[in-house]
């Protein structure tokens, strides 16, 4: 099932190239009505974005089906390598590269001909592959590198005759830990994270991007970022984050572990309490409400086994018996200072 938590940092780009929305603009589907609507319901701040990536997507379809005639997908696949070939190789806004792409071989597919179906039903575009709240996703791409997804992460790759090209790409929303198969001297393995491009050659390393922050863990080998124009290379215990709104870069050296735990079924979180509840948000998909405002800001230091939000809250409660109160209701965690009785 399909969780509307992790639509709610989308931007009008992240609707249009989301395979779970274009799905539901450009084919009748009940259940992903009902999922929509009520995902506007819920988020009515994104109602607008809905609507206008929605027309984006249907003037496009129309077009290609009224205008177009059909051709052979290898003439469409070598058309739309050429264009974004050649679009890597320009100065760019990074955080539209996926967009770009979109209307780069859009523009060359209505000078060759193309059947609207081929473009949209992800034979020439992205695959992607899509964990759920609390669930981990074991993935191994097609030139034997490994991935595992973290609760309600997205991880797209253009597949066709992707082991043929001489840069391997993947588009990450959420948080993944990679294993890249070293292939010959050259060859490039990029992450795409948000404004964050990761380029490696054979490594190990953690990747998060939600919302306007990327982050990066290297545990093994060496990486690049590639971020607002700059290089920042990386070595084993290295940890860069990068967030857009505040157009800053955090570099330090970290507990490699602490970092990568989620892959081991372990939940590792040290910070204030505020931001320990935004993080259980996203992998629970449970909505959290502290009642207290300094106990948002109240240091909290927390290692369980993942799997059971349940077990966790215990835990926490557990940890700090004398200052918390947790309520679970249905689908809604409430946090309270405890008050003392005497």
């Amino acid at each position: 099932m399909t969780n509307k938590n992790i639509y709610t940092s989308f931007d009008l780009e992240d609707f249009i190239e989301n395979e779970h929305f274009r799905n539901w603009v450009l084919h009748e589907d009940h259940n992903a009505n009902i999922f929509w609507e009520k995902f506007q319901q819920e988020n009515p701040e994104k109602t607008n974005l809905v609507k206008e990536a929605q027309s984006v997507l249907l003037s496009l379809h129309h077009h290609f089906d009224t205008e177009i005639k059909e051709v052979s997908k290898d003439q469409a696949r070598s058309s739309f390598q050429e264009v974004a070939s050649k679009m890597e190789k320009r100065p760019r806004d990074k955080s539209k590269r996926i967009w770009l792409k979109w209307m780069a071989a859009a523009a060359v597919l209505v000078g060759i001909g193309f059947f609207s179906k081929a473009l949209f039903n992800n034979d020439i575009l992205l695959k992607t592959y899509a964990s759920g709240n609390g669930e981990r996703l074991a993935l191994e791409l097609p030139d034997g590198s490994k991935v595992e997804l973290n609760a309600n992460s997205e991880l797209q790759i253009e597949p066709d005759h992707w082991n043929d090209l001489d840069t391997r790409e993947v588009w990450l929303q959420g948080e993944a830990f990679f294993e890249v198969n070293r292939k010959s001297k050259g060859t490039k393995f990029i992450v795409h994270a948000g404004d964050m491009d990761v380029a490696v050659l054979g490594t190990q390393f953690n990747v998060r991007s939600r919302g306007e922050k990327a982050e990066v863990v290297l545990a093994e080998g060496k990486i690049v970022l590639e971020l607002n124009d700059q290089n920042i290379e990386m070595e084993p215990g290295d940890f860069v984050s990068y967030s857009k709104i505040k157009n800053k870069v955090e570099a330090k050296k970290v507990k490699v572990a602490d970092y990568t735990a989620w892959k081991d079924g372990m939940i590792v979180l040290n910070n204030t309490l505020s931001e320990i509840c935004k993080e259980l948000e996203i992998v629970y998909g449970t909505n959290f409400v502290i009642e207290d405002e300094e106990l948002k800001k109240r240091q909290i230091q927390l290692s369980v086994q993942a799997g059971n939000l349940e077990v966790i809250l215990k835990t926490l409660k557990l940890l700090y018996p004398d200052e918390i109160n947790i309520d679970h209701k249905e689908n809604q965690v409430i946090i309270s200072k405890l008050v003392s009785k005497y």
